[in-house]
């Protein structure tokens, strides 16, 4: 069912948490992109949300779990540059976030750019009374999907345009980074069950090959290492299936749960016993 807007959206403006947010997001002029989901007590939970349409934004939630069914009320934003394209957005302790600049919207050449291996973006950062800054020595081809340690520490991006997933250190000034190539322009990145990395997406073949996404050449789910930085394919679809384009793949129990930029559906598929779940 819809979550939001739904027929009686709710509006409570934090202004002291978000003070440079101009109002509430327009409901009937939004764009629903990247999510990411933070308890902050028993039954509460903060929604953070890349958001395009009336304004490029990270728009902000509050979900209340405590009842028969969540209620959602939107919170506040904080907006980004009009040459960021946000797309992905992790939430820190302190109520801040990290995101993905996968593109510049005003400039049409970028997502041939990324599809040419070509630096289109960078991962940004915000905290709470600060400004949203980029991070130095992050600028990739095409950053999209963004996961973060439990201690805050490390950083993975999986970087569309190189078909890479890179690790950065949060803690190193400026940040350094360590990188593994892929088989697939990786789309989101999400953790599992098992403490390891899974991202997805369509398997990879050279500009000359595949102009434009989707190829029709089929997709993967990867896992990586976070430790030791190494990718092995774990399951994944060929080029008939129901699904194409993958954007997610997240693992749930004995299945993974698989979302589309390309489609009006998400599916599930069985996950492999040597996937290494707990």
């Amino acid at each position: 069912e819809e979550f939001f807007p739904g027929a009686h959206p709710v509006f409570r403006q934090d202004r002291r948490m978000f003070p440079g947010c101009p109002g509430p997001i327009n409901p009937k002029n939004f764009s629903a992109h990247g999510i990411a989901l933070r308890e902050q007590a028993a039954g509460h939970y903060r929604l953070y949300l890349t958001s395009h349409g009336e304004r490029e934004a990270i728009e902000v939630f509050d979900i209340d779990a405590r009842g028969k069914k969540p209620a959602i009320a939107w919170t506040g934003c904080v907006p980004v540059p009009e040459t960021m394209w946000p797309n992905s957005v992790v939430i820190l302790s302190d109520g801040g976030f990290v995101t993905t600049k996968f593109s510049d919207p005003t400039n049409p050449e970028d997502f041939t750019n990324i599809m040419k291996g070509r630096i289109t973006g960078a991962v940004y950062e915000w905290h709470p009374g600060g400004k949203l800054t980029e991070v130095p020595g992050t600028r990739l081809s095409g950053p999209n999907g963004i996961a973060v340690s439990k201690d805050e520490r490390w950083m993975y991006v999986a970087v569309s345009g190189t078909h890479q997933v890179v690790r950065f250190d949060r803690t190193a000034m400026p940040v350094t980074a360590k990188s593994v190539t892929i088989s697939i322009r990786p789309d989101n990145i999400r953790w599992g069950d098992d403490g390891m990395l899974y991202t997805v997406g369509d398997n990879y073949a050279p500009y000359s090959e595949c102009p434009a996404l989707p190829c029709g050449i089929g997709w993967s789910v990867i896992r990586i290492d976070p430790r030791t930085m190494t990718a092995v394919r774990v399951t994944g679809a060929g080029e008939d299936t129901a699904i194409p384009a993958p954007s997610v793949a997240v693992p749930v129990g004995d299945e993974f749960w698989i979302g589309t930029f390309a489609g009006d559906r998400i599916g599930y598929m069985p996950r492999p016993a040597a996937s290494g779940r707990h």
